[in-house]
């Protein structure tokens, strides 16, 4: 029987992995996390192209992490950042140009080799707000409170001393700094024992992982606190690269209780939060043009088509989004009763008749709200996420489909999902888009997430007049034009797109005055 190694094992069995890494980029034989491959196998690239461009090519062939933490971390000017594990230094050298001249990019790393690699691609790339320090995550070489925000990447798992790289971490933030890291996470049952054992599956990053709940627990012990998880890729064994998997014993599997997970992990330091700056304001541009805002005839049906956001002008926490979120705060225990006059099953039917699904597909509902539409999803695929940003709702989502055990619920912004490039089969959202403020940049996000030939599903409402929704639900478009809705699908690098009717009301309201007159929608689209 195998005994259970050591922390100053692990630690040199880490830091042997990781020299080697170096030591390949520097001959230019690499695979990274940037390519095809990974410290924990195949998966999408999880940096985009303008990402890449920004840092030098050995910073990207020396990643070996699991996520992308800049994404995360919302960083901005003047803040100062601590990246634990830096590697190679590309998300050191992100978050550098994110903070600017007046912030600071420190990066924290044990391994010679990583370090001598990491300041070479500073130089490069013409980098100076930051520093490269050596030392080991369980005791960080900076002062109490002197960090803003703490990134990592795939780093934490292989730590033997998780709380006192979390206790470190706490320690040296400032009240109200930012937790937010990648990091491999067990979900249901913890790994068998024979595989925690394992050396070379710890430093390949993945014996090391903590289940979600023990991940949990170590935060808020360590003080943190609004701690939150959302999931990124789902692992199974034959993700492990072939050097480290040739050490596996024979016939060794996970169990289906037992999910490995890339995923990104938020949290807190409780205390007083400066402000930095003014405050965003929701701004919506109205353009005159064929049809769109503005226009004169044209729609699908005859109609006005909607107002127009142009991307990129309507922040995510805007003066709306709160209302919105305010809203189904209030009417999240009353919703599966509400949401039946105009989201009925026959709508839900429609959506998912549009998506071509299988035993294998791997989908997300955006705006999920209480879970409708994942309870018919659940038992027809092979994992269903549901994605929103009210955690009210979610609660009573997860009451409603308690014993599913193929279900993710993350709170989340629909037009910034905590998913890879590619990774979904099917994307939907339904009655979601008149609740976000820029829905081009939510279809737009929708469309991002899926593979090649995957399926975009989206119902929402006709455009209409009843200006009293604005007020009593929240609604902050009143519906769509038809033909807007196409045009964004299309924007968004959709094909096929085809947007109709659920009911016999097709062109509109008609005279009565009540939500019931409203006709729905259902748009579809396939990534080419």
């Amino acid at each position: 029987m195998m005994d259970q190694p050591s922390g100053e094992q692990i630690r040199e069995a880490v830091k042997e992995r990781y020299a080697a890494a170096a030591r390949q980029v520097l001959d230019r034989q690499s695979a990274s996390c940037c390519s095809d491959a990974s410290c924990c196998g195949s998966k999408p690239r999880i940096y985009d192209l303008d990402q890449l461009k920004e840092v030098p090519e050995t910073a990207a062939l020396a990643s070996l992490g699991c996520g992308n933490p800049t994404l995360l971390a919302e960083l901005k000017e003047g803040e100062t950042v601590l990246d634990l594990g830096s590697g190679g230094g590309i998300d050191v050298l992100l978050s550098a140009r994110r903070v600017g001249p007046t912030g600071k990019a420190y990066g924290l790393d044990m391994t010679d080799e990583m370090l001598d690699l990491a300041r070479e691609n500073a130089r490069k790339a013409g980098v100076t707000n930051v520093e490269f320090l050596k030392g080991q995550i369980e005791s960080i070489p900076l002062p109490d409170e002197s960090v803003d925000v703490i990134i990592s990447n795939c780093v934490i798992n292989l730590s033997a001393d998780k709380d006192a790289v979390l206790r470190e971490a706490h320690r040296v933030l400032k009240p109200g700094g930012r937790f937010a890291v990648a990091d491999i996470v067990v979900h249901g049952d913890p790994l068998p024992e024979p595989i925690q054992k394992m050396m070379a599956l710890w430093a390949g990053c993945i014996a090391g992982a903590l289940t979600e709940q023990d991940y949990r627990s170590k935060l808020a012990s360590a003080g943190f606190r609004e701690i939150d998880f959302q999931v990124l890729k789902v692992y199974d064994l034959e993700d492990v690269p072939e050097d480290v998997s040739r050490h596996a014993p024979e016939g060794m599997s996970l169990p289906d209780s037992t999910r490995v997970t890339s995923s990104f992990i938020r949290a807190i330091k409780a205390g007083r939060v400066e402000e930095a700056g003014e405050s965003r304001l929701i701004k919506i541009v109205q353009r005159p043009s064929a049809g769109t805002a503005g226009s004169s005839g044209g729609g699908c049906c005859g109609s006005t088509a909607s107002a127009t956001l142009s991307r990129g002008e309507v922040p995510v926490s805007s003066c709306c989004g709160e209302t919105v979120k305010s809203y189904f705060r209030e009417v999240a225990s009353e919703w599966d009763s509400l949401r039946k006059s105009y989201f009925t099953e026959e709508v839900r039917d429609a959506a998912m008749a549009r998506a071509v699904l299988t035993a294998d597909s791997v989908v997300a509902d955006v705006g999920t709200g209480t879970g409708f539409m994942l309870t018919a999803l659940a038992p027809m695929v092979k994992m269903a996420y549901g994605f929103d940003n009210s955690a009210e709702m979610l609660e009573v989502a997860k009451r409603n489909l308690a014993g599913v055990p193929n279900v993710e619920l993350r709170v989340s912004e629909g037009n910034c999902l905590p998913l890879a490039d590619g990774s979904l089969d099917a994307t939907f959202a339904n009655m979601y888009l008149h609740h976000t403020p820029d829905p081009a940049a939510a279809i737009a996000e929708l469309a991002r997430v899926l593979k090649r030939g995957g399926r975009l599903v989206i119902t929402d409402l006709d455009r209409h007049d009843h200006e009293w929704m604005h007020e009593e639900m929240a609604d902050l478009w009143l519906g769509f034009d038809r033909c807007q809705v196409e045009e964004w699908f299309r924007a968004a690098g959709l094909s096929d797109v085809k947007v109709e009717c659920t009911g016999s009301n097709c062109c509109g309201t008609s005279d009565r005055g009540d939500e019931a007159s409203i006709s729905v929608f259902v748009a579809s689209g396939t990534r080419a």
